[in-house]
């Protein structure tokens, strides 16, 4: 007599805590890589894009003043209106006055890091540009000064090292580093003695204000 064979049950097993374990790891460390190359691409974009507005500011100041070869004497507050109104800076950097500071008038303008904040010394923005002597060494009159507010350490590094490379080809005269809003940087550096790597002087915690002061004269 056949006898049918008892039936079996099938022989399925789930992933143990281990196996699930290194898998979440693997998954974390893809995840964090992903994330990381996303974010130095992200920050890479941005120190261009600063490097280019910087850039069409200068030009458009030097296009607007160099064929007098002087300055007016204003302030950062006055100077940046007066470079507003003329339509110095890049589209990209304006700010609708819905979203400006309070207490900025005209010179609400924003770096890739900032918007700036009420209560500032250029009045609000996080780009300011000012015809006053106000850090040395320059000559009154015959360069002007672009401050660059409220930056990130990393970001203060990548940009200042940038712009400490090629110097000369923009016509950058000194730099300033300071996590205070103020008149006068408490770090100042002249060209060409302008570090490539400013670790040391760039505040990781603290958001980092740059000055920056160019020649009027291309060259």
């Amino acid at each position: 007599m056949h006898q049918a064979a008892a039936s079996r049950p099938s022989m399925r097993r789930g992933f143990t805590l281990i196996e699930m374990a290194i898998v979440l790891s693997i998954a974390g460390i893809i995840m964090a890589g992903i994330w990381a190359a996303g974010s130095a691409a992200h920050r890479s974009h941005n120190v261009n894009r600063t490097i280019d507005q910087l850039r069409g500011i200068v030009e458009n100041i030097r296009g607007r003043y160099s064929a007098n070869a002087i300055l007016p004497a204003e302030n950062y507050t006055v100077f940046t209106q007066t470079l507003a109104q003329a339509d110095v800076f890049p589209a990209e950097t304006k700010l609708s006055p819905a979203t400006a500071p309070p207490a900025c008038a005209t010179c609400y303008f924003a770096n890739p890091w900032s918007a700036g904040d009420a209560g500032a010394l250029c009045g609000g923005g996080a780009i300011c540009v000012s015809a006053i002597n106000a850090f040395a060494p320059s000559v009154a009159r015959y360069s002007f000064r672009i401050i660059l507010r409220n930056l990130p350490g990393d970001a203060c590094i990548a940009v200042a090292s940038q712009l400490s490379a090629i110097w000369d080809d923009i016509g950058l005269v000194a730099m300033g580093i300071d996590t205070a809003d103020n008149n006068v940087p408490g770090i100042i550096y002249a060209a060409p003695q302008m570090p490539d790597v400013l670790a040391a002087d760039c505040d990781p915690a603290n958001p980092n204000h740059l000055y920056f002061a160019f020649r009027l004269q291309a060259s």
